[in-house]
């Protein structure tokens, strides 16, 4: 289905910008970006009145491909000279990997992307709300809402969908997933799972990954505490301090593999086992052997990871998940 989505990608450059603000943008060092024209021949922006690069917006479509390309291990020399459909084509392959979603959900992403591009809120949240009473939230949540958001934040990165149209879909979903937690928890009575503390890393803002995780702990009798985006001091310190079970950092698309895997590890110092990694990167195996499976969640393992807390948990003193 991704494949038939990028259409052609518009050569647009009424917007410009500098090196400077495009290094900051893509995460990359203005070094890198002067190395790749002159090695070759990419970005080759335009020049202002003082001689100074300035940036289209085209540029910045290509560079979001490649930038992601890079993160998943690919070499500059290997990437960099090709063309926006190449790009594109070689980023839906790298993320070919992605757990299958049935056929009928497909259908129902078509529809709900139909609905984004077409500015329709109302029919978004009309169908999503639809498939959360019908389908019960833990099936809402792992074939409709996290393939949907992967789907458009990776389609963001290629410049498939606007800014606009991303904020489009949390908007339609966040009050859906917090509602939904809400009476989650009620239906729930007492809580007897292990105390969770959720969080996400500062540069990466979004939430929605933390509200899928939630939701489904949350159905399994945890004790969740969202803290959304936090630095990793920060979170050590509220994990002490609360004294939890599991601590989870949640990442999307929008942070690389290698900053995943470096935050887990300082993570793992402090903690130790309690620290949990859910990512929603199409090479989250790469992720995963990286800092281990006993470190990295999907959500379809979430109801197993609190079985084997209760099952460990039962057998120490203090109830503690172990450090």
């Amino acid at each position: 289905m991704t494949e038939n989505m990028h259409s052609d990608i518009p050569n647009r450059s009424d917007v410009l910008m500098g090196i400077k603000e495009v290094a900051d943008m893509m995460g990359v060092m203005t070094e890198s970006l002067r190395a790749w024209e002159r090695r070759y021949g990419f970005p080759n922006p335009s020049r202002n009145a003082s001689g100074e690069r300035q940036y289209s917006e085209a540029h910045i479509a290509r560079l979001r491909l490649i930038k992601g390309l890079l993160d998943r291990g690919y070499r500059p020399g290997r990437i960099i000279r090709l063309e926006m459909d190449d790009l594109i084509s070689l980023s839906n392959k790298v993320g070919a990997g992605a757990p299958p979603v049935p056929q009928d959900k497909q259908e129902l992403l078509q529809l709900c992307v139909a609905a984004i591009k077409a500015h329709n809120g109302a029919n978004l949240r009309s169908m999503l709300n639809g498939q959360l009473m019908s389908n019960g939230l833990r099936d809402f949540v792992i074939y409709t809402s996290a393939p949907l958001t992967s789907l458009v934040q990776t389609g963001w990165i290629a410049n498939q969908f606007t800014v606009s149209e991303t904020y489009l879909l949390t908007a339609a979903l966040e009050p859906l997933m917090r509602n939904a937690i809400t009476r989650a928890a009620a239906e729930s009575g007492h809580l007897t799972g292990p105390k969770v503390v959720l969080a996400t890393p500062p540069q990466d803002r979004s939430l929605l990954g933390l509200l899928f995780v939630q939701a489904l702990f949350t159905l399994e009798g945890a004790q969740c505490q969202s803290l959304g985006a936090i630095n990793l001091t920060d979170l050590v310190a509220r994990s002490r301090v609360d004294d939890v079970d599991l601590a989870v950092m949640c990442c999307s698309q929008r942070i690389s593999p290698r900053a995943v895997i470096e935050n887990t590890k300082r993570l793992q110092q402090e903690l130790g086992r309690k620290i949990l990694v859910s990512t929603s990167h199409s090479d989250a195996a790469s992720v995963r052997r990286r800092i281990g499976d006993d470190c990295t969640l999907d959500l379809t393992g979430i109801g197993d990871t609190v079985a084997r807390w209760r099952e460990e948990s039962a057998t120490w003193p203090d109830g503690a998940y172990g450090t």
